[in-house]
């Protein structure tokens, strides 16, 4: 039921901002728009809150319930496949709807493109956790996960 109000919250917010083109968000506006979702797989999935903030200063671990923390999340946001893996494409296009056409976006989906093909697995959590640790690996600074 929490999880239903914030997805809402979050598409209403999405909404808002696409009806005018001026507004689009910031990749910490975006992370701001995912806390609540990030407490909702938190919580879900049961990882704890240090395995999430790990990979922003060191190694992403290679833990399951973490793996099944960015599944949630990519869930959560619709940027997967019936299968439950990363859906590049929408990602791509979601991108177009909420940030600005900057350098920051450009390098977004460089990334996106880049980890892509990275991603081995077809399960869900595994490769998830795939994309999300070549995204970090790849460029942090543009990283929005929370």
């Amino acid at each position: 039921m929490k999880s239903g109000i914030f997805l809402g919250l979050a598409i209403f917010f999405v909404a808002q901002n696409y009806q005018n083109a001026e507004a689009k968000m910031t990749i910490p506006q975006v992370t701001n728009m995912l806390v609540p979702m990030r407490k909702t797989c938190t919580q879900k999935i049961g990882v704890a809150p240090e395995l999430i903030d790990a990979p922003k200063t060191g190694p992403m671990p290679d833990d399951p319930t973490l793996k099944c923390y960015y599944a949630c999340l990519l869930k959560m946001i619709k940027v997967v496949t019936k299968e439950g893996l990363p859906n590049y494409e929408s990602m791509l296009k979601q991108m177009d709807i909420m940030l600005p056409a900057d350098d920051t976006t450009a390098r977004l989906k460089e990334v996106i493109n880049i980890c892509a093909p990275q991603v081995t697995s077809t399960e869900a959590c595994d490769g998830t956790w795939q994309f999300i640790k070549c995204f970090y690996e790849t460029d942090k600074n543009v990283c929005f996960f929370p």
